[in-house]
């Protein structure tokens, strides 16, 4: 069957606008960075502290440097550490999340970049860690590594998911069999835990709100490296004891 010039130029058009739909690449206004270390990990690049929440930025009022930003790509900032308000560059403990143009061996590759401030004109800019991917949902674990521009040394357990970073967990159907007043009865200590950083361990811990005293969190014991004797694990605390 033949088609006339019309219907042919319909069915292109619509191929057309599909193949475009295909290929664009459209940003949520927030990514979450979240991940783990190894137990033999160098706490001189402890990855950590850069988990978090990141919301995109609009950077117009300030005079980027476009010969090593791609400013077709958008930048995040940490939520954590960053001043929303303000967006203010030089405050210590920033961090951001743009695209790098310039990179890989020829300087013809782009990748994204954790860092600690914004590059802007005629200011050094101090990275963290790259991922050597055009595509920011790309940069899952195995893909970043610590350093500019560098394959040295690689950061397995962290990864940028699309939205925001969970803000609660739930334990469900949890009875134990715990100590209360000098005896031990049978409770679900099962709840909805929500989520605060934790100073301590440089990562977030999980509170109920009903009881602060009951909380899951990161526990590191031991020596760090060269002994490599850590003990990394997860526990519920309650009572100031660990129940699981």
């Amino acid at each position: 069957m033949m088609l006339s010039t019309p219907h042919f130029y319909l069915l292109l058009s619509a191929a057309f606008h599909v193949a475009l739909r295909c290929n664009a690449q459209s940003y949520p206004t927030k990514v979450c960075i979240s991940g783990d270390v190894q137990a033999n990990f160098d706490s001189n690049r402890d990855p950590r502290l850069l988990m978090g929440e990141y919301t995109l930025i609009d950077p117009s009022d300030y005079e980027v440097n476009t010969a090593i930003v791609d400013m077709t790509a958008p930048i995040y900032q940490s939520l954590d550490t960053g001043n929303l308000s303000r967006y203010d560059l030089t405050e210590a403990g920033t961090q951001f999340l743009f695209r790098l143009i310039g990179l890989g061996p020829d300087g013809l590759q782009t990748g994204w970049v954790l860092s600690e401030n914004l590059a802007v004109t005629d200011r050094q800019v101090n990275i963290f860690a790259t991922c050597h991917k055009d595509d920011l949902f790309d940069c899952v674990y195995n893909r970043w590594f610590w350093g500019y521009d560098s394959f040295e040394f690689d950061v397995p357990l962290v990864r940028v998911a699309a939205g925001a970073c969970q803000a609660s967990i739930c334990i469900r159907n949890l009875t134990l069999n715990v100590s209360e007043s000098g005896g031990y009865v049978m409770r679900n200590i099962g709840s909805t835990l929500e989520r605060h950083w934790d100073n301590s361990t440089s990562r977030y811990k999980w509170v109920s709100p009903h009881d602060p005293g009951l909380y899951w969190k990161f526990r590191l014991t031991g020596t760090e490296p060269p002994e490599s004797s850590i003990i990394a694990n997860w526990v519920y605390i309650g009572a100031g004891k660990a129940l699981v």
